[in-house]
């Protein structure tokens, strides 16, 4: 039971980014270049892409490399493997396309929108001003999702790092301590996300 919801709880996360992803892009060219049409049906069909390249990697992976067990004191699943650093390599180049490029695309898009919002002069009436009252409330929007996420991103951040020494082992150096091994999980990737989630419906 705790691999499956460990799964799922995962590959939505991830498939939210990506969704967060196309909508900030989508705005920022709207914004930018109001005229240019964007097709939707290829957007359609990258959201199925994106979706069948998260399930078929992540269920793979799961149950073919890695032990999932549940921490009672933390309410929380967590994942191991002994598969060697072969294995540590694929999984960083998973994380690095399911979170970390997201996140930087959300946050390209997220400042070239305000900068152009800043620059463009406010309409007074009419269709534009509806379009620009649309294009603020999804900057901000983006900005609530880039602030919940921060520390996951950067929990993320640290583990590719880690990783990547030449000796590199996890929880060393940057984990050590009992929050940062401990609860800073449970709180990027599970509190800030639930947090983001409640938040949107009020903006």
């Amino acid at each position: 039971m705790c691999e499956t919801w460990e799964y799922l709880y995962s590959i939505l996360s991830y498939f939210s980014m990506f969704l967060v992803m196309i909508l900030s892009v989508t705005r920022t060219i709207a914004i930018i270049e109001p005229f240019r049409k964007i097709n939707t049906s290829s957007i359609y069909y990258m959201i199925a892409g994106y979706g069948a390249f998260l399930l078929v990697p992540n269920i793979l992976l799961k149950i073919f490399f890695e032990t999932t067990w549940y921490i009672k004191e933390l309410g929380y699943c967590t994942s191991s493997s002994d598969h060697g650093r072969a294995y540590a390599v694929l999984q960083n180049l998973f994380l690095v396309i399911q979170v970390a490029l997201p996140s930087v695309i959300i946050f390209l898009s997220f400042t070239m929108s305000v900068d152009r919002l800043l620059r463009r002069p406010t309409p007074q009436m009419g269709a534009w001003r509806i379009r620009q009252r649309v294009s603020v409330t999804i900057s901000m929007f983006t900005a609530l999702f880039l602030f919940w996420n921060l520390p996951f991103f950067t929990n993320m951040c640290l583990m590719l790092i880690i990783q990547a020494m030449p000796n590199g082992m996890y929880p060393e150096p940057f984990f050590t301590s009992m929050f940062m091994g401990s609860y800073s999980w449970v709180i990027g990737k599970v509190l800030f996300v639930v947090l983001n989630a409640t938040c949107n419906p009020i903006l």
